[in-house]
């Protein structure tokens, strides 16, 4: 393992990273406002949405056009219009373990063993660390621990998902620069995101849902810009027929 993203685990060494995540006044809150901005969105939208929509102007990209095209210096607003988690899972299970299994997203392979109700994974390639899970019921809860080998980003997440909704809170290091992301979705098709460090903050908000003859995906950001001093704002969309 790195020495980076071990310095930065021992920092968080507590086997309880997600219980202190959550119990943390601004990651509350921002859960909090993350599910009430989707779902006020999604109201509007949804409302919006009863007849045919026209055509955006402005075409947002796919995870295709857009995952694998990162700035070295990842910016909040990056953060929160990147389209890393849209990218295919390819799974294979071991002929030789039974409990264990191989997956590959984007550039980082994992190795996935399971025992009970317990998830364990190894993670190599562009990204390395580990990752524990758990399912209860029909809710799933993550934590993974990562190092980003291209541009030394360290990265805690926690993320929990059932079939009504799914949010994630992570903290993250790169170049002495700490911050928080946050995300929220429903099972409308609803999302929002949040990210903040020492050089600015961003806010997004997003609708993406499959109708009958056509993939309607709308969204819009705001951020504070380099050193919250540059606002600005922008909405863009795509349907696909």
């Amino acid at each position: 393992m790195s020495d980076p993203l071990t310095r930065f685990l021992d920092a968080v060494h507590d086997n309880d990273v997600d219980d202190v995540l959550l119990d943390t006044p601004v990651v509350q809150r921002a859960v909090k406002n993350l599910e009430r901005y989707g779902e006020d969105l999604g109201e509007n939208i949804e409302q919006k949405l009863k007849n045919p929509p026209p055509k955006p102007p402005v075409p947002t990209p796919d995870y295709k056009e857009s995952a694998f095209v990162k700035p070295k210096q990842e910016t909040t607003l990056y953060n929160v219009t990147n389209k890393e988690k849209d990218v295919p899972v390819v799974t294979t299970v071991s002929k030789i373990f039974k409990k264990a299994s191989y997956s590959v997203r984007g550039l980082t392979a994992s190795a996935d063993y399971k025992q009970d109700d317990d998830r364990y994974s190894l993670y190599a390639g562009e990204k390395v660390g580990f990752g524990w899970g758990k399912s209860q019921g029909l809710t799933n809860k993550n934590l993974k621990a990562e190092y980003n080998v291209n541009n030394g980003k360290t990265n805690i997440e926690y993320s929990q998902s059932s079939p009504l909704h799914s949010y994630s809170i992570s903290v993250f290091n790169q170049d002495s620069n700490n911050g928080l992301n946050a995300g929220y979705s429903n099972y409308k098709g609803f999302n929002s995101a949040f990210s903040i460090d020492k050089h600015s903050a961003s806010l997004s908000c997003g609708y993406n849902k499959n109708y009958k003859d056509c993939n309607v995906e709308l969204s819009a950001y705001a951020t504070t810009g380099d050193k919250y001093s540059n606002p600005f704002a922008g909405v863009s969309g795509r349907i696909t027929f």
